[in-house]
């Protein structure tokens, strides 16, 4: 029928061709990580482990240990202990934090427990009450006891 003086008639597809609108579509590329989201207004109780990056923007009340990220977003609450590759908390932890690579607690993040990485970032203005202990990677970490400051470094060369 015509539409404003077009044909919007097509020509049928002979036997054995593919109509245009039966192509089948790209599929969409895998993703190369994997992350889980613990949503706003969303709860978890107990432990939350696995292999990939973990972002919580809800509550967690309980253990977090994953072999990737650790990301606590500004409305994030996490009540018990965090062990990652790297931790950034933007939102509150409420617990001790373990990282095999770097921890940070940027400025508008809240740490109410001891740290210990090899490399550690606390931003001017974050909250950060415990003891941070830093050293390389497979060597003991020294204790903040004692320090005065609550953070110590130990290099062994």
């Amino acid at each position: 029928m015509a539409f404003f003086g077009r044909d919007d008639r097509r020509p049928s597809p002979r036997p054995g061709e593919s109509s245009p609108r039966q192509t089948p579509l790209a599929a969409p590329a895998p993703p190369t990580a994997r992350t889980t989201h613990v949503a706003a207004g969303l709860r978890i109780v107990g432990t939350l482990s696995g292999a990939e990056r973990v972002e919580v923007e809800g509550t967690v009340e309980g253990d977090v240990r994953v072999d990737g990220a650790v990301l606590v977003g500004p409305r994030g609450l996490v009540r018990g202990r965090i062990e990652a590759r790297s931790v950034r908390i933007e939102g509150r932890l409420e617990g001790d934090l373990i990282a095999s690579e770097k921890a940070e607690v940027a400025d508008s993040g809240s740490t109410d427990g001891d740290i210990e990485a090899p490399r550690v970032v606390i931003a001017e203005g974050a909250y950060f009450k415990g003891n941070v202990r830093m050293g390389r990677p497979g060597t003991a970490a020294s204790s903040a006891a004692g320090t005065g400051a609550g953070a110590t470094r130990e290099d062994t060369r």
